[in-house]
């Protein structure tokens, strides 16, 4: 296993073991066990929780940038809540099971012996939902980040977005706002249609997905970790030499025009800049920088661009069906075809063949 996967798959298995440390009280409770058991497994459930939004993050770093997986001293203060959240159980642990019974059952009068755990296990309550969405926020930006620099890498970002992340920090997100809705309707005396069982349900339908998914980076999704590697190496590059003289700058526009012009490397669907850049023989974070600021464009723009103009004679003529001719052009989808001509051209390339349409042109399919 290399080092990127393990750097994913840690974080992931902490994830994993987080969760299944959060409901084995019920299942105890289920078995008839006594009190003293489900308090003491329901208290550790509520401490291990906060290990689930930093885990997710650590995860989300591995899979977009290698050069982050790297756990230190410094990035301890993530574990904070959880260590918080350890002495509060631990605290919990001490008292008498009829104590942590009315710790954990709902607001009661407290004694005196009682409060600091009973303070304790408020905060973590109300401070829980608070830390999942500032860990949601930073996981967002993240991915935000992550997509917008593989457009300075590839001209096709197809299975690399990692849109199945965000889609299950967006579920996670809504279980764990569902779960703290819950717990604030039941600490009212209120009864919740979102209660044990059914939370259990939708969070093993939700953890068996993601281990579906997230075992996927190291079979085959071999460009992912490409990418992520890519990146790390483009931004030690590009932050670490000087800025290009205009002059050099226009020389490596030339030689990136010429190669337009005379190798059609637009016309490769997994051109990417490293690809670019060996053909004119030059670095890849001087290529990046020149199509920038120089051409002011991303790599994914740049030959995107090539390749609606090299797609518009084609689409006038009508010889051929529109899908067919974005596939000829190098686009690997017909999606990233039709957005990219409606940003080019803004229109679509259906409307642009009826409103271009040479008289002569032969009848055929139009989409």
């Amino acid at each position: 296993m290399t080092r990127q996967n393990r750097g994913v798959f840690l974080p992931l298995a902490m994830f994993f073991f987080a969760n299944a440390c959060t409901y084995p009280w019920m299942f105890v409770s289920e078995l008839g066990m006594s009190q003293k058991w489900v308090t003491g497994f329901e208290a550790f459930g509520e401490a291990v929780i906060f290990i689930l939004p930093p885990a997710l993050l650590f995860y989300v770093r591995a899979l977009t940038n290698s050069s982050k997986v790297k756990f230190n001293v410094k990035q301890l203060w993530h574990l904070l809540p959880f260590f918080i959240g350890f002495c509060t159980f631990v605290m919990i642990l001490i008292l008498p099971v009829e104590a942590r019974v009315r710790l954990l059952d709902g607001p009661e009068v407290l004694a005196m012996s009682e409060l600091p755990a009973g303070v304790l296990l408020i905060g973590m309550f109300l401070g829980y939902p608070v830390l999942s969405i500032a860990y949601i926020i930073v996981i967002s930006l993240t991915l935000i980040k992550y997509r917008q620099k593989l457009k300075d890498l590839y001209a096709s970002t197809v299975g690399k977005e990692l849109h199945w992340v965000s889609w299950a920090v967006f579920l996670f997100a809504l279980d764990w706002l569902m779960s703290f809705a819950s717990g604030t309707v039941d600490i009212f005396g209120y009864a919740s249609f979102y209660n044990d069982p059914v939370e259990s349900l939708v969070d093993l339908a939700l953890f068996w997905l993601l281990a579906v998914w997230a075992l996927r980076p190291i079979s085959i999704e071999k460009d992912l970790v490409s990418a992520s590697e890519n990146i790390t190496q483009h931004n030690a590059g590009k932050y670490g030499r000087a800025a290009l003289s205009q002059e050099r700058k226009a020389v490596i526009a030339r030689k990136i025009e010429t190669a337009m012009i005379e190798l059609k490397l637009y016309l490769e669907p997994d051109i990417s800049l490293l690809r670019l850049a060996r053909a004119i023989k030059e670095q890849p974070n001087n290529v990046s920088q020149t199509l920038n600021s120089a051409l002011g464009s991303t790599f994914f723009d740049y030959v995107n661009g090539w390749r609606i103009r090299a797609s518009l004679s084609e689409i006038k003529l009508a010889r051929k069906n529109i899908i067919t001719v974005a596939y000829d052009v190098g686009f690997n989808s017909q999606s990233s075809f039709y957005k990219a001509f409606k940003i080019e051209m803004g229109v679509t390339p259906l409307a642009y063949r009826k409103a271009n349409r040479l008289p002569d042109a032969n009848k055929v399919e139009l989409s």
